[in-house]
């Protein structure tokens, strides 16, 4: 079957995406929003839905190569990351896209980290991935947005897993065809509610741990 055109063009975006052709200011913001996330999850450290997904995961049972920021101990890229992406979203304090609708970083980061950290990535690499990741998801939120949101979706939740599948992705040398895949193993676990709005829950960081989960699941 032939793969469909435009999730093929991502794709090979993803994987072309190099470190020497990124403009210095590119580079710089990545930086930024790398550390911005960080501080978040470093904030959120103690929160009661944090240590309650911590618990109910077993993290502390499950060693790795990845680190749960705050709790401090190593556990698997998966793990790391559906934690790492509760703890950035906690706070409502992470960077924002606000014409795709996206709080972008608290999906990226997590993916990126956890997984960089397992195959013992450089930091150019981190870079590359965090761009890839960042510049789908974006675009996936300017194609979908406004309209998926009003229909109710969390948007940072549901485009996260993809942009973690793409992330991810390229931290695993996934190739072009391969993150096609992965961007379709992503899109079959999409989700993510946004009936928080109204109904105040801790739901709203989850969907987000759950995003970077299916993210780096689909890599």
């Amino acid at each position: 079957m032939e793969k469909p055109k435009v999730t093929a063009l991502l794709a090979d975006f993803a994987c072309r995406v190099h470190f020497s052709e990124l403009p210095a200011q590119v580079i710089s913001k990545t930086k930024q929003l790398l550390l911005d996330c960080l501080g978040n999850q470093v904030g959120a450290y103690g929160e009661v839905a944090a240590d309650m997904l911590y618990n109910a995961l077993g993290v502390s049972e499950v060693r790795g190569e990845s680190t749960v920021v705050g709790f401090g101990n190593r556990t698997t890229p998966l793990l790391a990351g559906c934690m790492n992406g509760m703890l950035a979203h906690l706070l409502d304090m992470d960077d924002a896209h606000r014409d795709s609708l996206t709080k972008t970083g608290s999906a990226i980061t997590p993916a990126v980290l956890a997984v960089a950290e397992s195959r013992l990535c450089n930091g150019r690499q981190v870079i590359e991935a965090a761009v890839a990741g960042y510049e789908v998801m974006i675009r996936l939120g300017l194609a979908v947005n406004p309209a998926h949101r009003t229909r109710g979706f969390h948007s940072t939740a549901t485009l996260g897993a993809f942009g973690a599948a793409v992330a991810a992705g390229r931290l695993l040398d996934l190739a072009p065809e391969r993150v096609v895949d992965a961007l379709g193993i992503a899109g079959t676990q999409s989700a993510g509610l946004a009936a928080f709005i109204n109904n105040a829950s801790m739901t709203k960081p989850f969907n987000v741990a759950k995003g970077v989960h299916s993210g780096v699941l689909a890599a």
